[in-house]
């Protein structure tokens, strides 16, 4: 599964996440690259990261990496988000339980499966 991930106006706060990503003991195998989207205005700043979870187990993982990043930040004036994208589909997290954080995943991926043009059940177009 493909997933996205930003935090909306802060690219600082993304490279620090994808600094503490590399660094967790369960996502630091994991393929985050991070990228840039042309024309935002930010001269190259990180605007994403792209990660690719190779089974079901790094949906708790990454969950439980996001969820202790967003943790520490909570002791910060300003709170910080982030954005989980799955095929298109976000969700902004400002909190919560890597549970939790973990259930939004794999409902985003489900309803990805689910709604895929190739997906049982569907009539190709």
């Amino acid at each position: 599964m493909r997933v996205q991930i930003s935090v909306p106006d802060d690219p600082a706060a993304l490279a620090q996440l994808h600094a503490s990503l590399k660094r967790h003991p369960r996502t630091r195998r994991l393929a985050a690259e991070p990228a840039t989207r042309p024309g935002d205005g930010h001269m190259g700043a990180l605007d994403v990261l792209n990660l690719i979870l190779p089974n079901t187990a790094a949906y708790g993982s990454l969950a439980v990496a996001v969820a202790t990043w967003l943790g520490t930040r909570r002791t910060q004036t300003a709170p910080v988000s982030v954005t989980l994208q799955v095929n298109g589909a976000p969700v902004t997290v400002s909190g919560g339980s890597p549970q939790d954080i973990e259930r939004i995943l794999r409902s985003l991926d489900e309803r990805a499966r689910s709604t895929a043009p190739d997906a049982p059940g569907r009539e190709p177009r």
